[in-house]
């Protein structure tokens, strides 16, 4: 579903902003990567101990001691709901959680959620946010949730690029558009901070076509709700038109990091131009 502070774009697709880094793999919690703070993250003490037991990926996240360990060491998410949740096969692959993120934080990550006060997709590199927001990044980008996403849809996205932006607002105007995602997409992650949706504008729907109406579910961005799928020819997905804040914080598991650099080349390119002749685009 998502560009340049202005520019418009559906959500998870678009134009690229910048990189995370490549998500880190467990054995690299003793030399984190400076490029992805994933492996800063993974370095604290809780987690250390899950590259003891000489197994990997998957097969640790079946073992229930390090389900409850994780569960332990993530502050403001829960990989356990995360894990156990079912896959829908039609019309495309999604899954659905609510309540990921978890609520006694709720005030501190609101706080230091990065203003933004206009429609468009933002790169981490281009807002201010404060720690508990940091944290929760962190945590949205650790090798433990990547895990849990190659199980899930059958998937290798091991060493893959994640790119991770944000929106605030919505414009009835400019989103909401009907897509798939582009092809160098692998899987998208949605995961919404808001209060409760009573509106029927914005609430994301995953589409059997390019029919608005035809829905195979419907997800209003509500807090800690997320939606993750994989991407593929059919997975239509877009939301009514809805205008005021939105906050969502969406992941992009990349083909590869050429194609991650030449869409942040268009988009370095878009948004210095937006800045030097501001305008608006609204769709048709």
């Amino acid at each position: 579903m998502p560009e340049s502070t202005s520019s418009p774009a559906p959500e998870g697709g678009g134009f690229l902003p910048a990189a995370r880094g490549l998500a880190a793999p467990l054995g690299s919690v003793e030399q984190p990567n400076p490029r992805c703070r994933t492996s800063q993250a993974l370095s604290s003490s809780n987690l250390q101990m899950f590259d003891q037991s000489k197994g990997k990926g998957i097969l640790l996240l079946q073992n229930s001691f390090f389900l409850e360990k994780m569960k332990d060491a993530m502050k403001y998410i829960n990989l356990e709901k995360l894990a156990s949740a079912p896959v829908a096969h039609e019309p495309f692959e999604y899954l659905i959680v609510k309540e990921f993120v978890k609520g006694e934080n709720k005030e501190s990550l609101l706080a230091d959620f990065p203003q933004i006060q206009k429609p468009g997709v933002f790169s981490l590199s281009e807002l201010k946010y404060g720690p508990s927001f940091s944290s929760f990044i962190e945590e949205l980008e650790s090798h433990a949730l990547t895990e849990i996403l190659q199980e899930k849809f059958n998937i290798d996205l091991e060493g893959k690029p994640i790119l991770t932006t944000v929106r605030g607002w919505c414009s009835k105007d400019r989103d909401g558009n009907i897509h798939t995602d582009s092809e160098w997409k692998l899987v998208t992650l949605l995961v919404y901070l808001n209060e409760e949706w009573e509106p029927q504008g914005g609430r994301l729907r995953l589409l059997r076509s390019k029919n608005i109406n035809d829905y195979a579910a419907e997800v209003p961005p509500e807090w800690g709700s997320l939606i993750a799928f994989k991407r593929s020819d059919n997975s239509f997905h877009g939301h009514l038109p809805f205008e005021g804040r939105r906050r969502v914080v969406m992941l992009n598991w990349v083909t590869s990091e050429e194609k991650l650099k030449q869409e942040l080349g268009r988009h370095n390119f878009s948004s210095l131009f937006k800045k030097i002749v501001p305008f608006t685009i609204k769709r048709n």
